[in-house]
C-alpha cells in the first residue's frame, strides 16, 4: 500500500510504500524545485525502494495456475476527485461494492491539468471481469459498473467521466 507523506522534500506529492505492512520506501512525483535544479523539463516520477522488505514479502512457493478458459471483459472508469482522495480510498469503494465476477481493478493513470478543476485529479482505473464457467455478457457488467459509479459519487464526491 502507499500512504501520503510529506517527506522526502524532493518528491511532491510523495507516498510511503508499505509491503505487507512493512515500510519499504517512498514514491512520488519529482518536486518542481528538484526538477528545476536537475534541469528536468518534463514531469517525472521517482521511487526509492529498499529491497530487503520487498524480497522477504515474496512467496517462497510458487504454484502454476491454469489459464482462464473464458475471455475477460475490461471496462475503464475515470473519476474526478479531490486531490486528497487516495487510490486506497477508491479501492476501498471498489471492494465495498463486492462486484460480481471482478477479477482485478488496476490503476491506469492520474491526470491533473486541462479539464480538471484546481485541487482535483482525474483517476482512471481498469476493471477486469471474468466468469470461470462462461463468457460474460455486456449486460452482466453494465449493472455492477453503474453501481460502482453511484457509490464512488456518494462516497468520494466523484464526478464520473465517460
Amino acid at each position: 500500500t502507499i500512504e501520503p507523506c510529506d517527506t522526502p522534500s524532493w518528491l511532491s506529492p510523495a507516498g510511503t510504500v508499505f509491503i505487507n505492512g512493512i515500510e519499504s520506501g517512498v514514491i512520488g512525483r519529482i518536486s518542481p524545485a528538484t526538477m528545476k535544479a536537475a534541469d528536468i523539463d518534463q514531469p517525472a516520477l521517482a521511487a526509492a525502494i529498499r529491497p530487503a522488505p520487498f524480497m522477504s514479502a515474496a512467496p517462497e512457493i510458487r504454484e502454476a495456475q491454469r489459464l482462464p478458459e473464458h475471455p475477460a471483459i475490461e471496462r475503464d472508469l475515470s473519476a474526478i476527485v479531490l486531490e486528497s482522495v487516495t487510490w486506497n480510498a477508491l479501492m476501498a469503494v471498489v471492494d465495498a461494492c463486492e462486484l460480481p465476477h471482478l477479477e482485478i481493478a488496476s490503476h491506469i493513470t492520474t491526470w491533473r491539468g486541462k479539464g480538471v478543476p484546481e485541487d482535483h485529479k482525474s483517476v482512471t482505473m481498469r476493471l477486469r471481469f471474468r466468469a470461470d464457467d462462461r463468457t460474460l455478457t455486456r449486460d452482466e457488467i453494465d449493472g455492477p459498473m453503474a453501481s460502482l459509479s453511484s457509490r464512488l459519487q456518494a462516497d468520494t464526491n466523484a464526478e464520473i467521466r465517460t
